[in-house]
């Protein structure tokens, strides 16, 4: 809830600048939305050929994952014309034509054979300055061995000359079983998030 109102609130400062009036960001899916044990968002980020979505399920309300190589928690993204606004999927939605990874949020033990729910810390940085308008978001897990975490962060953002809003999103993990697994992430250009959004 906190994710959302923070994005919300960003949301609202950075569409009433000038030079988002065209490309605007908004929500399609929050918590409000669910219909089913499940919770997320889905994000639009405007863009002036076509907008594209940003967004995030999982079925769990507790430990982000079962194992080192699965999740119920899921990140995605697609182009907005690939998404069918119905009641699937909990509420959320579904898409035709969209990318998706496990999070990996869990803590993957000393042995490596399973994942432990653990405290998470929710980090969030964002900038409203017309040109450099940033919005940043990241999960730290927090006790037992930092090499064993799983932390993923995502940003999105304008840049000078550019139209439309870019995205970093955390990719897939590293090779099941690696200790040292983490979210890394995959720079979508602010002039071309439609294009990037495909498979």
């Amino acid at each position: 809830m906190q994710l959302d109102e923070a994005f919300r609130a960003f949301a609202a400062a950075v569409n009433a600048l000038p030079g988002n009036a065209s490309t605007p960001l908004s929500v399609i899916r929050s918590h409000a939305d669910a219909t089913a044990n499940r919770w997320g968002y889905t994000w639009q980020l405007g863009h002036p050929v076509e907008p594209g979505h940003l967004w995030f399920l999982t079925e769990s309300t507790t430990a982000q994952g079962e194992s080192q190589s699965s999740s119920s928690a899921i990140f995605g993204s697609a182009k907005a014309s690939t998404f069918s606004d119905t009641t699937s999927n909990g509420g959320y939605g579904s898409y035709n034509n969209s990318t998706g990874w496990s999070t990996g949020l869990a803590y993957v033990d000393s042995t490596l054979s399973g994942a432990t729910a653990i405290g998470t810390i929710l980090l969030i940085a964002q900038d409203t300055t017309p040109g450099r308008e940033f919005f940043c978001w990241a999960l730290k897990t927090s006790g037992g061995s930092d090499e064993l975490h799983r932390d993923c962060c995502h940003a999105l953002y304008k840049s000078p000359g550019t139209s439309g809003w870019g995205a970093q999103s955390p990719s897939s993990p590293g090779p099941a079983g690696s200790p040292t697994r983490r979210c890394c992430c995959t720079a979508i250009p602010a002039t071309a998030l439609g294009d990037c959004l495909l498979p």
